[in-house]
């Protein structure tokens, strides 16, 4: 059952952080293009608020998947472990990001886009800026599941 559970908190996570990478990198890509027009950036930001239900879908299987692990290893696994507690930190981090500022700051950047609204850029580029935060935390909470500090 273990290799089994693990395989899917794998699978999860691959599909929540890639995903996050996938758009940090082209939004990155996208504010670099200086002939980037409005369209192109309405569509981007608008796919980047559809994920979000992804994410949020994923990161609670990760979760999920991740505490039956530690259920199932029959003590091999602490819920004290340093590197389960960055694991809970990942998790935690992105739900409450995805709640509180993605979700809002999306919405918001959608409608000054679709508007016109000079103050598009300025939330794109924090929207940017927290994201590459946030997928730097995240390769510290795979490098933390791959050589468990503290085990």
């Amino acid at each position: 059952m273990y290799d089994t559970l693990k395989l899917l908190h794998v699978l999860a996570a691959t599909i929540w952080v890639g995903g996050a990478a996938l758009l940090v990198f082209r939004g990155f890509r996208l504010s670099m293009n200086r002939d980037a027009g409005t369209q192109e950036r309405l569509v981007f930001a608008r796919d980047s608020l559809a994920s979000g239900t992804v994410f949020a879908i994923t990161g609670i299987l990760t979760l999920v998947f991740g505490m039956w692990m530690v259920v199932d290893a029959d003590g091999a696994i602490g819920w004290g472990d340093t590197w389960i507690t960055f694991g809970f930190t990942g998790v935690a981090l992105g739900a409450v990001l995805g709640q509180v500022f993605y979700g809002p700051q999306g919405r918001k950047l959608v409608a000054a886009l679709e508007s016109g609204d000079p103050a598009a850029d300025a939330i794109s580029r924090r929207l940017g800026m927290v994201s590459m935060l946030e997928i730097l935390v995240l390769f510290v909470v795979i490098w933390a599941m791959v050589f468990k500090p503290g085990a």
